[in-house]
């Protein structure tokens, strides 16, 4: 039933029903709520099942050394890997973290990681700066690293090459 409802939101479907859960995972309608007290409960399974999935695309090796440029490269492709691979459930989560305190709250964790894993792929550059130029630098990454600026590129038409590539072009300036 998870892998179902992962594969919905894959497909497309945003907010699908027990029904198409049920049909999609080959399973009674009586079936879903015999495991899962409501969708919500589900859904967080599913947010947990695709965080074991793609855990590997949240780590870099050498992180914070090496050149800018390459630092800048590497951590701008394994975004872009990451939030390829997550988007349906990353649109899934931004749209029900309102309402949903455990996804909420998971949302904010991914955040804090990311965020915190820009600090330190730049840590050479943002303390060379002084400390309200590397706060408003490090806000400035964080939001061009963000999965919002991600899909705002794809929705452009951008290929994810093309993305990454404005990405780089971004933090490149910023922080270059």
């Amino acid at each position: 039933m998870v892998d179902a409802l992962l594969e919905l939101w894959r497909e497309g479907n945003l907010a699908p029903t027990v029904a198409e859960v049920a049909s999609c995972s080959g399973v009674s309608h009586r079936s879903v709520f015999r495991y899962f007290e409501d969708l919500d409960e589900l859904g967080r399974a599913a947010a947990d099942r695709q965080q074991q999935l793609v855990a590997h695309l949240y780590e870099l090796s050498d992180l914070g050394r090496g050149p800018l440029a390459d630092r800048i490269k590497t951590l701008v492709e394994s975004r872009v890997a990451l939030f390829e691979e997550v988007a349906p459930t990353a649109r899934v989560a931004r749209l029900r973290a309102p309402f949903v305190a455990a996804i909420a709250a998971r949302l904010t964790e991914s955040r804090t990681y990311l965020r915190a894993q820009i600090g330190q792929q730049f840590a050479a550059e943002l303390a060379a700066m002084a400390p309200h130029q590397a706060d408003r630098a490090w806000a400035g990454a964080d939001v061009l690293l963000s999965f919002e600026s991600f899909e705002l590129l794809r929705h452009a038409g951008r290929s994810p090459g093309e993305v990454g590539e404005a990405l780089e072009h971004g933090l490149t300036a910023l922080l270059g």
